[in-house]
C-alpha cells in the first residue's frame, strides 16, 4: 500500500492519467485506513462498487453501500472539507486555487490545509502543472504524483484511450529538483534515468483488466453522476439496483466464504432499512 500524505499532488498534462491515477493510489488507502471518500467531479457509483468488490476492498464497498462515499461541489472551499476521517479529492486545483488568482482563494480554506492531519483528512489535488495552483498549496503538499502515462487513438471509443501507465512519486524536495534540473533540461534516455533516480517510487507497465474498470468510475468519457444527495439513499442506488446487487453480489466474486458472509450481512440490514425484498 502506498502511504499518502495529508497533502499529494497528481500532476500530469490532458491523457497523462491524473484522475486514474488518483483513484489508483486512494481506494486501496481508503479501505485500510478507514476512511471515506468525497470527490468534487462525477463520478459512476454502481462501477466504483464493482471496481471495489473485485478488487476486495470490502470496508469501502459497505462504506458506498451506507452513504459514505460522496460528491461535492467545490466552489465553496471553506465548506468543501467538512467531515474528519475523509479523503477529499479536488480535481482541476489550477481552477479554483489557481496561483495568479490567489486574492480570490478563501484565507480560511487555506489555514484549513496547515490543519487537515490534525483533522484527520486528506487532500488529493489534481493539476496539469504545480505552478498552476496557489503558492500555500504548493508549500504545504508532502509528495507529488507526476504523471506521465501514454495513450493512443481508439476507433471503438472515438477519441483517445491510455494503454501505458508511467508514475513517479516524488517527495516535495526531490519534486523541487525533478523540475529545475530534469523536466525543463533533459529528454530521451537522460529524463527517464534520472527521473527514475530521484523517484522515491516509480512504476511503468500496461493497463490490468481490473486496471480498465477505473475509466467507467469517474467522467472519462461521458460516464453519468452516480448520487449527489448524500441524505437520501435513493439518490445512490435506487430500489432496482439494490435488489440487482443483491441476487448478482457473488457471481464470479473473488471472495471467501467468509468475507461474503460478513458483507452479506450488513447489505441485508441496509435491505431491511429500505424494504427492499
Amino acid at each position: 500500500m502506498l502511504y499518502i500524505p495529508p497533502i499529494y499532488g497528481v500532476v500530469g498534462e490532458q491523457g497523462t492519467g491524473k484522475s486514474f491515477t488518483a483513484l489508483k493510489t486512494i481506494l486501496p488507502f481508503a479501505n485500510i485506513a478507514e476512511y471515506d471518500l468525497c470527490f468534487n467531479y462525477e463520478i459512476n457509483l454502481r462501477a466504483l462498487y464493482d471496481y471495489c468488490i473485485i478488487q476486495r476492498y470490502n470496508w469501502l464497498a459497505c462504506r458506498i453501500l451506507h452513504n459514505k462515499v460522496r460528491v461535492k461541489d467545490s466552489e465553496d472551499l471553506e465548506e468543501f472539507m467538512d467531515l474528519p476521517k475523509t479523503i477529499y479529492v479536488l480535481d482541476e486545483a489550477g481552477v479554483y486555487l489557481n496561483s495568479r488568482a490567489f486574492q480570490s482563494v478563501p484565507k480560511t480554506f487555506l489555514a484549513q490545509l496547515a490543519q487537515v492531519r490534525h483533522d484527520q483528512k486528506i487532500l488529493v489535488w489534481c493539476a496539469q502543472y504545480a505552478d498552476m495552483v496557489d503558492r500555500v498549496l504548493r508549500e504545504l503538499t508532502a509528495m507529488y504524483c507526476q504523471c506521465l502515462s501514454v495513450s493512443k487513438f481508439s476507433k471503438k471509443l472515438g477519441n483517445y484511450e491510455m494503454y501505458w501507465q508511467k508514475i513517479y512519486i516524488y517527495n516535495a524536495r526531490k519534486y523541487k529538483i525533478y523540475l529545475s534540473k530534469v523536466d525543463q533540461k533533459l529528454s530521451g534516455l537522460k529524463f527517464w534515468i534520472n527521473s527514475r533516480k530521484l523517484a522515491d517510487w516509480h512504476y511503468e507497465g500496461l493497463l490490468s483488466q481490473e486496471d480498465k474498470m477505473i475509466f467507467d468510475i469517474y467522467n472519462s468519457f461521458g460516464s453519468h453522476i452516480g448520487y449527489q444527495d448524500e441524505d437520501d439513499v435513493h439518490n445512490y442506488f435506487d430500489l432496482e439496483v439494490f435488489s440487482s446487487i443483491k441476487s448478482s453480489l457473488w457471481v464470479n466474486s473473488p471472495l471467501s466464504e467468509e468475507e461474503k458472509r460478513e458483507i452479506n450481512g450488513r447489505i441485508e440490514s441496509i435491505f431491511t432499512e429500505l424494504g427492499v425484498a
